[in-house]
C-alpha cells in the first residue's frame, strides 16, 4: 500500500489490486452528501489503511469521481 501524508498526518491510503485500487480516506461517510456508489463506510469493520471511507476504484470514471473526495480529505487533515 501507499500512504499519502501532509507533514506527519496521513490523509489517504491506497492499496494496488489487479482489478483497480482500494482507497481509504479520513472522511466521515455519514457527512457525505450524494456518496458515490463505489464508496462505503468501513468505520465498524476491520480494514487496511487509514480512515473510515473506502473507495473501490475499477475504472477511470470512478477515479475522476474520487479526486474531489481525496482533495477534501487532504484539506481537512
Amino acid at each position: 500500500y501507499i500512504a499519502y501524508r501532509d507533514s506527519k498526518r496521513t490523509f489517504c491510503t491506497v492499496h494496488l489490486l489487479q482489478g483497480g485500487l482500494r482507497i481509504w480516506l479520513k472522511l466521515d461517510f455519514q457527512k457525505l452528501t450524494n456518496a458515490p456508489s463505489f464508496a462505503r463506510d468501513v468505520s465498524h469493520v476491520g480494514h487496511w489503511g487509514v480512515g473510515d471511507l473506502e473507495l473501490q476504484i475499477t475504472n477511470a470514471e470512478q477515479f475522476a469521481g474520487a479526486i474531489p473526495l481525496i482533495r477534501r480529505s487532504f484539506e481537512q487533515h
